[in-house]
């Protein structure tokens, strides 16, 4: 099974079991600080992937650094982690446990490339004119690709929206070669 699969599946289940607990925001708030210590501190996600040290010490350490700090949720959930010796998804679940958050919300991420920096109001009118009904907001996050010519792209869940000069320029070429 690929690891993502297993990521997805363990964040869905914790996700449900904090929301029917009523304890989304508390455990978000709980995974997106454990995401921050990870990213200042490479040694701790070391840690949470070797399995080398003792599994007794690996417990009392998870223990010491995170129990009465984090929501009984959350430490439960490292806990059942680190019985399954998987704590070294942790990170990538607290990453899917956020984007499932957001889309209980109702907000949905996209990526909008354009050829040269964008204005934040631009990128702010191009999300709302791509929002659907069941969408409350569309998080856009602005990029710049010189190589785009002119024009767009946007990226919005799944779906590519491409406007962009060099793919307008490279569909006359195939037409005019076609020919």
């Amino acid at each position: 099974m690929l690891p993502h699969k297993t990521v997805r599946r363990y964040t869905k289940a914790f996700f449900l079991v904090a929301r029917d607990a009523g304890s989304l925001e508390a455990v978000a708030e709980d995974l997106a600080v454990l995401v921050a210590l990870v990213r200042v501190s490479p040694d701790l996600s070391v840690f949470f992937g070797n399995y080398l040290i003792q599994t007794e010490k690996r417990r009392a350490l998870l223990t010491e650094i995170f129990d009465g700090k984090v929501h009984p949720l959350t430490m439960r959930f490292i806990r059942f982690l680190e019985a399954k010796k998987r704590l070294g998804l942790l990170v990538a679940v607290c990453d899917e446990f956020a984007e499932s958050l957001a889309r209980s919300k109702g907000i949905v991420k996209a990526t909008l490339t354009a050829a040269f920096s964008l204005k934040p109001a631009q990128s702010g009118a191009i999300g709302e004119a791509v929002r659907r009904p069941e969408m409350t907001r569309v998080k856009v996050t602005p990029q710049v690709d010189p190589a785009l010519l002119g024009g767009v792209e946007l990226q919005v869940e799944d779906r590519v929206y491409d406007l962009s000069l060099r793919t307008q320029l490279r569909n006359l070429r195939r037409k005019m070669m076609a020919s």
